[in-house]
């Protein structure tokens, strides 16, 4: 997980873009960050998925969309930049890239599809997955997602270049890593002899949490059963190290 410099970055998030492919998480995702921040939930599918699989213009989604992305705070789950362009992300200072592996997504997905088939879960307005769009629809829901997360990787970091007021969370698996820097304009690395890392961890020990350094950079690896509570102990006690070490001589 990296988290690029924004000189207008907020430390509490009010308009979150969530993105990814089909099966990466961002329902789950967006849910539970709009829930944690008490802000409106919006899911794009939801809005562009009419009664019988019927999709919106662009113009009809747009008109959709504006009036959720001018509040004030919201957490809007879903792409579709073909259609709203910039619309959500010239709002939002933060946006949660799930970029997931393969590996990850596509049983998520191929589960998930197939359990709404069998089931004959309620969608979007009244829609349902069936068999025959496995076969009927070009692309299907796993070429699309194959799709999207190849252009995701091409075009998203150039995309979120032109938009550096939003503060970006890329997920990459389990693993989160933060990089220490006294300079985040000059990027030079502590001396060696600092060991601003190492003296992190001791911090984050003393408080009952474990993370793992090499050399300037803080590695956090939670388990799979890691409850939304647990890593809330987990980042404020690194917040708070980080503060402490760097803060000190």
């Amino acid at each position: 997980m990296t988290t690029p410099s924004s000189s207008s970055a907020s430390a509490d998030p009010r308009r979150v873009s969530v993105q990814g492919v089909s099966g990466s998480g961002k329902t789950t995702v967006g849910r539970a960050l709009a829930a944690r921040l008490d802000v409106p939930y919006v899911e794009l599918d939801a809005l562009h998925h009419g009664a019988n699989w019927t999709e919106a213009t662009a113009e009809e989604l747009l008109a959709l969309v504006r009036p959720w992305v001018e509040r004030d705070a919201w957490v809007i789950d879903g792409n579709y930049r073909s259609k709203l362009g910039d619309l959500v992300i010239a709002r939002a200072d933060t946006l949660v890239w799930l970029d997931v592996p393969v590996r990850v997504w596509l049983p998520r997905l191929a589960w998930r599809t197939f359990s709404r088939m069998l089931t004959r879960e309620e969608l979007w307005n009244g829609n349902r997955e069936q068999f025959r769009f496995l076969f009927t629809e070009r692309p299907n829901i796993f070429e699309w997602a194959w799709r999207k997360h190849r252009t995701n990787r091409e075009e998203l970091p150039a995309w979120l270049a032109e938009h550096p007021h939003v503060a970006t969370t890329r997920q990459r698996g389990l693993i989160g890593a933060l990089e220490l820097t006294p300079s985040k304009t000059s990027g030079m690395p502590y001396p060696v002899e600092e060991r601003r890392a190492w003296r992190v961890c001791r911090e984050t020990l003393a408080h009952g949490v474990w993370l793992r350094p090499l050399a300037d950079v803080l590695y956090v690896m939670p388990p799979l059963a890691v409850t939304l509570d647990e890593l809330d102990v987990v980042m404020a006690a690194l917040s708070d190290a980080i503060d402490t070490v760097t803060h000190s001589a």
